[in-house]
């Protein structure tokens, strides 16, 4: 009878001590800093695939770069003294 009880005891103890680790891991600033920790992981895991497709492929890249160049050269040597441009941010125009 009594190893029985002291069976009971143990596996009392044994679920106390589960119960409380699930309530430390389910605690809000620990799942705040997974879910962290997660993002970061996966965000660095697709900059990591996206810098090995371009090493494997520049071409792409290079183009889209010049047709942002030319669209940038081609728009401010539109502008003249007559050319009005509105400030969303400021609301004023410049």
């Amino acid at each position: 009878m009594a190893a029985a009880r002291a069976e009971v005891e143990q596996a009392r103890a044994e679920m106390t001590e589960t119960a409380d680790t699930l309530q430390e891991k389910l605690q809000p600033e620990n799942l705040e800093e997974q879910a962290k920790a997660r993002a970061t992981d996966a965000a660095r895991a697709r900059g990591q695939r996206l810098l090995e497709a371009i090493r494997q492929n520049p071409m792409p890249v290079a183009v889209a770069g010049g047709l942002v160049g030319l669209l940038l050269a081609w728009r401010l040597r539109g502008r003249d003294s007559s050319t009005v441009v509105f400030d969303l941010r400021t609301g004023k125009t410049r």
